[in-house]
C-alpha cells in the first residue's frame, strides 16, 4: 500500500495549491483565475469571479480543451474567458480558466495566454515540489530514524 500516493498524486490538492499561489499575484481589477480539476471541482483565485450561471459554459469550454482545442476563448456574462489544460508532471491535472472583465473578443488575448502559461509553470513547480516531498518521506521510511537525522 502506498500511503502517500493519494496525497501527492491528487489533482485536487495540486489545483488548490496552484490557486493559492496564483492568488498572491493577482491585482484588484486585473484578470481572475479559476482552476477546474478533472472531476469538475472548481477553485477560484478571486472572490469577484462568480461562475453563477456559467458552470455549463465552463464545462463546455473544458470539454473543447479536452478535444484538443487550446486555448479556447469564449464569453460568460461580462467576462472574456480563455481556458486551457493544466499539465504538471507530464500529465493532465485539470483546466485553467482565466477571465478578464469587459473585454472584446480580441481585447487582451496575449495577456490571457501569457497568464495561462504562467499558471501551468506554477503547476509544474508545485507538482515537482510535491514529488520531492514524497521522495523525501519515502527515503526517510527506508532509512532508520537515527540515520535520517544524519542525512539531513
Amino acid at each position: 500500500m502506498k500511503i502517500y500516493d493519494s496525497l501527492f498524486g491528487s489533482s485536487e490538492m495540486l489545483c488548490e495549491q496552484v490557486v493559492r499561489h496564483v492568488r498572491e499575484g493577482l491585482v484588484e481589477d486585473g484578470p481572475v483565475v479559476a482552476v477546474v480539476d478533472g472531476k469538475g471541482g472548481c477553485w477560484s483565485a478571486a472572490e469577484r469571479f462568480s461562475l453563477t450561471g456559467g458552470e455549463e459554459a465552463i464545462s463546455t469550454l473544458c470539454g473543447r480543451v479536452a478535444d484538443g482545442w487550446e486555448p479556447v476563448r469564449g464569453k460568460i456574462g461580462d467576462w472574456g474567458i480563455v481556458a486551457g489544460e493544466l499539465r504538471a508532471g507530464g500529465r493532465h491535472q485539470g483546466y485553467v480558466v482565466i477571465g478578464l472583465a469587459d473585454v472584446g473578443e480580441s481585447g487582451h488575448e496575449a495577456v490571457l495566454e501569457m497568464l495561462l502559461n504562467q499558471v501551468n509553470t506554477i503547476a509544474e513547480l508545485v507538482y515537482k515540489n510535491n514529488q520531492l516531498h514524497h521522495h523525501q518521506l519515502k527515503s526517510m521510511s527506508v532509512i532508520g530514524p537515527h540515520e535520517a537525522s544524519v542525512v539531513n
